[in-house]
């Protein structure tokens, strides 16, 4: 998994030695792109409905009626995110 954080200060660390200007400019300039732009927005919009006490237990009883179905096919099926089925079935939910 990427730590971008501990590359920075392995680059910024970097940039204590001497060394030649365009090998200066390019990590400056991997330095910038290492940063998030929250002018963007901060989070990537919802793209699954909310769930109901209704849906919960409309998930409850198709797990029960269809025991080998897969937390993903019950998503699919309701048109909801598998995390929310996992916290649902593991009673997060």
């Amino acid at each position: 998994m990427a730590n971008i954080p501990k590359a920075r200060e392995i680059l910024l660390e970097a940039l204590e030695y001497n060394m030649d200007s365009e090998v200066r400019t390019r990590i400056e300039s991997s330095l910038k792109e290492m940063y998030r732009d929250y002018s963007l927005g901060r989070k990537a919009p919802k793209q699954s409905k909310p769930v109901t006490e209704e849906t919960k237990r409309l998930v409850h009883i198709y797990a029960g009626n269809y025991p080998n179905a897969t937390q993903q096919q019950i998503a699919e099926y309701f048109g909801i995110n598998m995390g929310r089925v996992s916290e649902i079935l593991t009673g997060k939910r």
